[in-house]
């Protein structure tokens, strides 16, 4: 996202934001990886008048969640590691995802029960659509994809990388696995959804049970970061030590890249990311530190100098004179820009 008014040629730089969209249409900026709302600082007072209009847009990814509310509408959890099957039909779309610790199901739209996909698999980590096929990685680092029929296919051969969670990332037309090394992963109790138990049609005015409680894994301090190519050609892992001008994003709701040409505050080689509480259900529990840290690949390590970090910070937090306590957009105003939802 880059200013189009307002700015020298040339001076103003880019800024990756998030969108989230409601079912009234409005809009609101969230923190790219934490999906935290971005919130107006009182120290500034200039509000302004938001026009998206007025920047110039490219659109790296969409992401869906899937939200439980209770009577009042108040929203009780939310999953967002979902993918939309079909997503150009809406009203006959499915969608897959992890839930329940790492459990892969499936609900069509109506459907009062979800399906759990592959029963011999409960460690998934990441699921991403890749070239408009669904494809999802398990904590051994097997990526599959999975069919119209929801038969879960192996594509790769088992990464045996020894990191506590796996992230999928498409860049430049390949697909990486990013390895996680954690100091610690648990179980606990948490007020969250059993999606797997719920016998309610979600996408209808029926849905008003409270959530149960139900284990999640909950990941520890990250200490470490690996990434693997797939090469497609021969069905191996390649170890990667160089990204180049890239930076991996490792969001909430899934993972994308983006280039040090387009975003020039930084530079590359490089994996963006927070500690997270709940990686699967992460509507209530939030990050656990929800900080911005950079994982750098040369030289393997975690920056933690923060003037280092400042420039990261800048490029996902717009000025705060964009904010304001509760911030919405209708979509009237988007009427001539066609990706109103993005990132």
């Amino acid at each position: 996202m880059e200013s189009l008014v307002g700015e020298k040629p040339n001076s103003s730089k880019p800024w990756v934001v998030k969108f989230e969209e409601s079912s009234s249409g409005n809009l609101r900026l969230l923190h790219p990886i934490s999906n935290k709302p971005l919130r107006f600082s009182p120290a500034s007072n200039s509000l302004k008048e938001f026009n998206l209009l007025d920047f110039k847009m490219v659109e790296l990814r969409k992401s869906y969640s899937l939200q439980f509310r209770n009577s009042l509408n108040v929203v009780t959890a939310c999953v967002n590691k979902v993918v939309v099957m079909d997503a150009k039909k809406l009203n006959d779309c499915g969608i897959l995802m992890i839930c329940n610790g790492g459990k892969l199901g499936f609900l069509r739209f109506g459907d009062e029960k979800w399906t759990h996909v592959d029963e011999q698999n409960s460690h998934y980590d990441d699921l991403i659509v890749y070239k408009s096929q669904c494809y999802v990685v398990d904590r051994w680092g097997t990526v599959s994809w999975v069919n119209s029929d929801l038969n879960v296919i192996q594509f790769s051969p088992p990464l045996c990388g020894f990191g506590g969670r796996k992230h999928l990332v498409e860049s430049l037309g390949d697909l990486f696995v990013v390895d996680r090394y954690l100091d610690k992963c648990e179980m606990e109790r948490l007020p969250e959804h059993n999606v797997e138990n719920e016998n309610v049609s979600v996408f209808g005015p029926n849905f008003q049970a409270p959530p149960p409680p139900f284990a999640a894994s909950v990941d520890g301090k990250a200490v470490d970061f690996k990434v693997y190519r797939l090469d497609q050609e021969w069905g191996r892992w390649v170890d990667v030590k160089n990204l180049g001008d890239q930076v991996f994003i490792l969001s909430n709701d899934g993972s994308f890249a983006v280039s040090t040409r387009d975003v020039g505050r930084v530079k590359g080689n490089c994996i963006l990311f927070t500690d997270q509480k709940l990686p699967h259900l992460h509507g209530i529990g939030g990050s656990k530190r929800p900080n911005t840290r950079v994982f750098m690949l040369k030289g393997d390590s975690i920056i933690l100098d923060g003037h280092a970090l400042s420039a990261f910070n800048k490029m996902l937090h717009p000025p705060s004179s964009w904010l304001r306590p509760v911030l919405g957009f209708r979509r009237h105003r988007l009427a001539d820009w066609d990706n109103a939802d993005s990132e």
